[in-house]
């Protein structure tokens, strides 16, 4: 199933606008759909790789990478809310885990980001958004590289709440790299649209399509993409 197809948006907003996802959703993700996409992006990762989590949170997923990279292997963790940077950062003390208080993006800067005191919840946000926020650094991912702070991934997971297609733009170069071997995006459609991203998913895939990686979707939600 194609969940970038326009009649699937199509559904997916009238599924909204009616206020029935609630009940479509079991029949498209299945109860268990977090261990799917944990399976499927842990079946990716080898030993010894080096794996970005972009928007790591408080580190849900980084037990699972840690443990299957091994001591020589890497996890790139990357939060930009200082709060829940710092709780990542707690949670986690092995020398090959390097958490980095940053956003990623398709450009170098400053970004406006919720500060919400669930802050777990917190994302970015553009300049209509009137609720408690901060400022937070960006940066892209290719700079990330050139300055040395991270290594070139052989994996990478994102989940941005809305700005994933932002951190796509912002590795050209990485995509290219055959040392990349994998992806996984979460792909926030409503959050998307919100933020008026026309398109935004359509865009994501082409993305990809056009760096030669082959794409399956693991539910409506996540999309895993390999190189070919």
């Amino acid at each position: 199933m194609d969940y970038a197809n326009p009649l699937f948006l199509i559904a997916r907003k009238i599924v909204r606008k009616f206020k029935i996802k609630k009940f479509f959703s079991k029949f498209l993700y299945g109860k268990e759909y977090e261990i799917k996409v944990e399976k499927a992006l842990f079946n990716e990762i080898r030993t010894g790789d080096y794996v970005w989590d972009i928007g790591s949170n408080i580190g849900h997923y980084i037990s699972i990478f840690w443990k299957k990279v091994g001591p020589n292997g890497k996890i790139f963790a990357y939060e930009p809310h200082p709060i829940t940077y710092q709780k990542l950062k707690n949670k986690f003390s092995q020398q090959n885990i390097i958490c980095l208080n940053l956003a990623l993006s398709n450009k170098a800067g400053i970004l406006n980001f919720s500060d919400k005191k669930n802050h777990e919840y917190n994302s970015i946000v553009n300049e209509t958004y009137l609720e408690k926020k901060i400022i937070v650094e960006a940066e892209t991912s290719d700079n990330i590289v050139k300055k040395f702070i991270a290594d070139i991934p052989n994996v990478i997971k994102i989940d941005v709440e809305g700005h994933e297609l932002s951190v796509l733009q912002g590795m050209k170069e990485i995509l290219t790299n055959k040392k990349l071997r994998c992806i996984m995006i979460e792909v926030h459609y409503q959050i998307m649209d919100n933020m008026n991203l026309k398109n935004g998913v359509k865009k994501i895939v082409n993305i990809l399509k056009l760096n030669n990686y082959k794409l399956k979707w693991v539910d409506p939600s996540h999309l895993l993409a390999t190189r070919k």
